[in-house]
């Protein structure tokens, strides 16, 4: 008898011969190695119909007809099968369930985050970000800076303080030898136009080291006027060194940001403020301090502090720009 399908006892693999296999040859399993006998099983995938039975004798007792005989064809002759082959290579394989079968197909999914810099624009902002902040505000002082000096220097020139109609120092004549009989003094006695020992000018809130900005209000109209144009210049200048910072640290132009670095490390940007912040600094420190001299030292020194903090801020700008880094973000083009 032949056998056209088998089960391993084993592991319950379902086999089926490329040829049927005579019943009682050993086979061994090929997915657990388990040596086992062919013994004819039930085919549940025989696709011949069942017999259907003849139906009932009638109470007459007679016996149903035979239904005749047919002509059936004679089995194939089965092919010699070597006993010696124990593994039957070739000759049978093994279902593969169909769970397996979805889980070779399913994508395989790596979820390792990507780490790779996709856009450069990103990081160089993050680099030029800080420097470039340093910029725009020296740039932002030293505009409000130049402008507070020209309110300063506008006032006195709007708002006269000195309106007593009395001569200037200097601008009036002696009496000569008549300041002997004046005001019952002798010959020691001050001139007209010379302060008094006592009423000597010790300087106002304009003058720092000997400069006293406070005659330029006294300047006729239109040379006053032409004063304040280079202020105006000046803050236009400062301007550009916040303008330019600004187009850097949106990528637009790295020219700008190269530009506006070097520019705040002038001393045209910032010198404003600080001539502001020193006159401030004098006038108050005046109130308990009576030496002039060492009062504008004082105002100098600030000067020159914010000045080095200025060329720093426009040297460590002007750094980022030549990173590689940063230079990538500028040329970057995206897609």
């Amino acid at each position: 008898m032949m056998v056209s399908k088998l089960t391993c006892p084993e592991c319950s693999t379902v086999l089926r011969p490329a040829t049927p296999l005579p019943a009682g040859k050993k086979v061994k399993c090929p997915k657990c190695k388990t040596l086992f006998t062919a013994e004819p099983e039930e085919d549940e995938d025989d696709p011949r119909p069942a017999r259907k039975k003849a139906p009932a004798a009638r109470d007459s007792g007679k016996k149903p007809a035979a239904a005749p005989a047919k002509a059936t064809a004679a089995p194939p002759p089965a092919k010699k099968v070597d006993d010696d082959d124990e593994d039957g290579a070739g000759t049978y394989g093994t279902l593969k369930d169909p769970d397996e079968d979805d889980e070779e197909k399913k994508p395989r999914i790596n979820y390792a985050p990507d780490e790779s810099i996709k856009d450069p624009r990103g990081p160089a902002v993050k680099l030029i970000m800080p420097p470039t902040n340093l910029v725009a505000l020296t740039g932002t002082l030293g505009f409000f800076g130049w402008l507070a000096i020209m309110v300063l220097l506008m006032f006195p020139a709007f708002f006269p303080i000195r309106d007593d109609g009395k001569p200037k120092p200097g601008s009036g004549i002696g009496p000569g030898l008549g300041a002997i009989n004046a005001g019952g003094g002798g010959l020691g006695a001050p001139q007209r136009g010379e302060a008094a020992p006592d009423e000597k000018d010790e300087g106002g809130f304009y003058e720092i080291k000997g400069v006293d900005l406070g005659r330029i209000p006294d300047l006729v109209w239109y040379m006053f006027l032409l004063t304040l144009v280079p202020l105006v210049v000046l803050m236009i200048y400062s301007g550009l060194v916040v303008y330019g910072a600004l187009r850097s640290q949106t990528l637009e132009s790295r020219r700008w940001g190269i530009a506006s670095s070097i520019l705040a490390m002038l001393p045209f940007n910032i010198g404003g403020f600080g001539l502001v912040v020193a006159l401030l600094l004098q006038f108050l420190m005046g109130i308990v301090i009576d030496d002039r001299a060492f009062l504008g030292n004082v105002g100098v020194g600030v000067m020159v502090i914010l000045w080095l903090l200025s060329i720093a801020a426009g040297a460590m700008a002007l750094t980022t720009l030549m990173k590689e880094e940063v230079i990538a973000g500028f040329e970057y083009v995206p897609e």
